[in-house]
């Protein structure tokens, strides 16, 4: 049985007319061969064109006898030293008129990474002190107008709580057609994360490394300022540690961090992959491990993958997986567990066990001597937090990781799992000065995690991962499948969900079925929307499985090569409350309409792909119906 994997690609380096390549089957990064400043950014199944308009530089301005001028470093550089993954630049900052800051200097290390990641690393010196700065910004760079959404994951909104992960709040972007996108965005916090989004084809990203304080120099100072730029037609970036002071002095040394990553979209379209909570709570303790007819159902159903997610004391009973504590279950109930893997694997269907990345429960033993230590705090003088079912939240930048790690190899060392699923997959900030002096977050240890995973445990590929209300490209890049959602869904449309949903052709997505006390009719609508995002619902519901083994056309969509979800701008229909989602490749479009009416609906739908011929279609849809219409692409529809 094929299953979908996601394996390491690291850059190799190419030079070609000037310019040096660092690329995989996936994503070019380009750097210019003198300076060696990065000037490209392409994702080779998205566009294929450069995302960056204009290329990475750092900036220091400074007033001069009333008068800023701005000084740069990037164009040029003194000593450049091109790795095998890395790129390595000696400059000084020179403004337009060639005048140098005396006595700064930047080396800038970019390190590539196997899961598309570009650790950029900024060593500034100044060897005397420099005064009348009035502005530092470390990373400035075009992004082209072409992205459509913009996700901001934005410090300090969440308060101190400790289940608060700050969400990716998005925006729709309009290319400059709009006043809106004059400045989208510009705030006197820098964010911890910026998606540039291009839905369903590409995207970049910016993330802060990990030590936050580097970048606080001046707290209330700092600005990230978008800016469309229509010479350029996308959008400028600048990240200003400070700005808008007149006496600052720049002296000795500092260091700053920061990850760009590309996404690796796949060539040809994921598949709508099926996967779900293994145990039915529904049917009490007793009855809760699925037995031959219930995979024989699942296996009907399409389902390859389940997760063994036992975290809470559903049963009253105290019978449940606490983080970090093994065995999990009582001597009996283990049995249970290996009798299962033995027959899920008869079947063909992989099983992961569920582990948080972040949580410790008080049970274990080494919880009462570190929890305090590695606990996530919100500011240094705030408590770590305890739950009686999940226990408290970690910070992977404390010895909390190794802890993690060593209780992980154990389970997987033990017993025939397929991989892991992973909670709690978010960077989270953190001010513990118990392993930690100064604020941060956990990011970067984060990605090292799951590249820890992923070299430890080879035969067991799968990498499930929850990343609800996030988004992180070279964790996604790492992942067999990814959660993105969870919450009642008070509306239930074509267009319900986030851009984090349809999101890329990166890796299979799912929905959490979080709905209380739903109606067929509820949980219909719910997988017709997540259907039409290429996602499927998490669940172990069977109303939901004989959804999908009514869909006979579900292992068809990977011979297709790009596909648009409801809002993006390429398929519409007349009928608000008819969805309209299409698949196609060079010859064939596949159309999906489906009506969340009760009743019967008619409707006008349009599709308007990039160069290809418009398609037109009437359709009339049965209450709650879902309909494909196939359409040659030049000529007839067949």
């Amino acid at each position: 049985m094929k299953y979908f994997t996601a394996d390491p690609a690291p850059c190799r380096k190419n030079i070609f007319q000037g310019k040096v390549l660092f690329e995989n089957e996936y994503i070019s990064w380009i750097h210019d061969e003198l300076s060696g400043q990065l000037i490209g950014a392409v994702v080779k199944n998205g566009s294929g064109e450069n995302l960056l308009t204009e290329p990475l530089t750092f900036s220091i301005d400074r007033s001069e006898n009333g008068k800023g001028k701005s000084f740069t470093a990037g164009a040029s550089a003194e000593k450049v030293q091109f790795g095998e993954n890395c790129v390595i630049t000696e400059s000084a900052f020179v403004s337009k008129d060639g005048e140098i800051l005396p006595g700064v200097r930047l080396r800038r290390t970019v390190e590539y990474g196997e899961w598309g990641e570009a650790v950029h690393t900024l060593e500034l010196t100044a060897e005397d002190p420099v005064d009348n700065v009035t502005a530092m910004r470390p990373a400035v760079f075009g992004v082209a107008g072409t992205i459509d959404r913009l996700g901001v994951r934005r410090r300090l909104i969440c308060g101190t709580g400790a289940w608060s992960l700050n969400p990716c709040v998005w925006q729709r972007l309009e290319g400059g057609t709009k006043h809106s996108d004059v400045i989208p965005l510009q705030e006197n916090h820098l964010p911890l994360s910026m998606t540039f989004l291009d839905a369903g084809t590409e995207a970049l990203q910016f993330e802060l490394g990990d030590d936050i304080a580097a970048w606080e120099m001046l707290p209330g100072f700092q600005e990230i300022a978008m800016i469309y730029n229509s010479t350029t037609q996308g959008y400028l970036v600048r990240c200003a540690a400070f700005i808008d002071r007149t006496d600052e002095t720049v002296e000795g040394s500092l260091t700053l961090k920061f990850r760009l990553s590309l996404p690796f979209v796949r060539k040809n379209i994921v598949p709508l992959r099926r996967a779900s909570s293994l145990l039915y709570f529904q049917r009490g303790f007793e009855n809760r491990w699925p037995g031959d007819e219930d995979l024989k159902a699942m296996k009907k159903a399409g389902i390859d993958l389940l997760r063994l997610h036992c975290d809470g004391d559903s049963f009253k009973n105290g019978i449940f997986w606490r983080a970090t504590v093994y065995p999990p279950f009582p001597a009996e109930e283990m049995k249970k567990m290996a009798e299962f893997l033995d027959k899920a694997h008869k079947y063909g269907i992989h099983v992961v066990p569920y582990f948080s990345v972040k949580e410790f429960h008080p049970d274990s033993p080494d919880y009462p001597a570190n929890f305090e230590k590695w606990g996530r705090r919100g500011f240094s003088n705030s408590r770590v937090r305890t739950n009686e079912s999940f226990g408290s939240v970690m910070c992977l930048t404390s010895d909390w990781k190794n802890k993690r790690r060593a209780s992980i190899a154990e389970v997987l060392e033990k017993h025939p799992f397929d991989g892991v699923y992973y909670d709690w997959c978010a960077g989270l900030e953190c001010a513990n000065p118990g392993h930690c002096g100064t604020p941060h977050w956990d990011n970067d240890e984060l990605l090292e995690h799951l590249k820890w995973t992923a070299d430890n445990f080879k035969s067991t590929p799968e990498r499930y991962l929850h990343l609800t209300y996030v988004s992180s490209l070279a964790v996604e890049n790492a992942a067999t499948m990814v959660i993105t959602e969870e919450h009642g869904f008070p509306a239930l449309g074509p267009e319900m969900f986030t851009p984090h949903v349809h999101f890329l052709n990166i890796a299979p997505r799912q929905i959490c079925n979080m709905m209380r006390g739903a109606d067929a009719v509820q949980k219909r609508q719910l997988a017709m929307a997540a259907l039409l995002h290429h996602a499927s619902i998490s669940t172990i519901d069977q109303e939901f499985w004989d959804f999908y083994a009514s869909l006979e056309w579900l292992d068809d969509v990977e011979r297709y090569t790009a596909y648009t979800a409801p809002g993006e701008g390429l398929a519409s229909s007349s009928d608000s409350r008819v969805g309209v989602s299409v698949y196609w490749n060079d010859e064939e479009a596949m159309i999906v309409c489906a009506n969340f009416r009760e009743e019967v609906s008619k409707a006008e739908i349009t599709v308007s792909l990039p160069e290809k011929p418009e398609l037109e279609e009437t359709v009339e849809l049965a209450p709650l119906e879902v309909k494909v219409i196939k359409c040659k692409l030049l000529v007839d529809r067949i």
